[in-house]
């Protein structure tokens, strides 16, 4: 198998573990769904690596990968992963969760959540020797440019966090920006747009007394109509609006001028960023692109309006 298509699904099975870890912070029992996906998480692992080294795995059992991946380590004299009764717990855990409706505690969950996140670090290092920190879940992005732009932000922390804020900034631009770009008709019409544009709308921009009560109405409701326009569209991309509030706090919408390829992000020279507020705005990244991945579509030119 390519070494590209390993690392992209072990960054898929990465992806998977880091949401059962975010869902064991939930109140019970809606933090159980975390064991769905460490189950999910180490099985899409096992199966890659039984099918990267050419083990069969037809009508093999969940631990039974296990056995097969330890024996394949043993015949490489190479370091067998560990914890198997932990993972037999975590397997009899999902059973009761998915078949019989029997819901795990927390102290259960937490040890659920070391034993698959042990074993994934111990799976990439012991078979493909590769630290999990290596392992960027940057690489189930598709888009490109987007792509480069998270990895210039990544590498350029924390030497240089102005441009990681801005990478940040124009990685977010260019996802929503090229994935509307692509949904355009044959006449250039979004449906993505909700109103017309009111950029040239305000107050002094069409002659009024900025001291009229009139001027404040204007400006007021078009503030109101561009917030509204902004928050409709984030949500009608699918994507999670209370984390988009946060990463707007952190990281600046970049201005467009005209005639301009590129959009300016405006922060001062010693703008900072914490590393887990880093990490956050990365991860809502990569939770945006795949969401619009999710659902992507083509319509031929001379479909619309016809």
């Amino acid at each position: 198998m390519e070494e590209k298509m390993i690392l992209q699904r072990l960054a898929f099975s990465k992806y998977l573990l880091q949401k059962g870890n975010m869902e064991t912070v939930n109140p019970e029992p809606i933090s159980s769904v975390s064991i769905l996906n460490y189950h999910d998480a180490l099985e899409f692992a096992f199966d890659l690596v039984l099918t990267d080294k050419g083990i069969g795995s037809n009508n093999l059992s969940f631990m039974q990968y296990f056995d097969k991946i330890n024996e394949w380590l043993k015949t490489n004299e190479k370091t067998e992963i560990s914890l198997r009764p932990s993972l037999e717990k975590l397997k009899d855990r999902r059973v009761n969760l998915k078949h019989r409706g029997i819901f795990s505690s927390k102290t259960d969950i937490e040890e659920s959540k070391f034993t698959a996140n042990t074993l994934f670090e111990e799976l990439c290092k012991n078979v493909y020797e590769l630290d999990i920190k290596d392992i960027s879940l940057v690489e189930l992005v598709n888009n490109a440019r987007v792509k480069d732009f998270i990895k210039e932000a990544i590498a350029t922390y924390p030497s240089d966090q102005k441009t990681s804020i801005e990478k940040l900034s124009l990685a977010f631009e260019f996802l929503l920006r090229d994935y509307e770009q692509s949904k355009r008709d044959r006449f250039r019409n979004s449906p993505f747009n909700f109103g017309k544009k009111m950029t040239f709308l305000s107050s002094s921009q069409i002659g009024l007394d900025p001291n009229n009560r009139l001027s404040e109405f204007i400006d007021k409701t078009k503030e109101s109509i561009e917030a509204m326009q902004k928050a409709i569209k984030i949500l009608a991309f699918g994507l999670d609006y209370r984390k988009y509030i946060k990463f707007r706090l952190l990281i600046p919408e970049p201005m467009w001028f005209g005639g301009d390829d590129m959009p300016k992000v405006h922060l001062s020279n010693n703008a900072t960023i914490y590393q887990n507020d880093l990490d956050f705005c990365v991860g809502y990244l990569i939770e945006c692109a795949l969401k619009l991945q999710e659902f992507d579509f083509e319509i031929e030119d001379g479909r619309f309006h016809e």
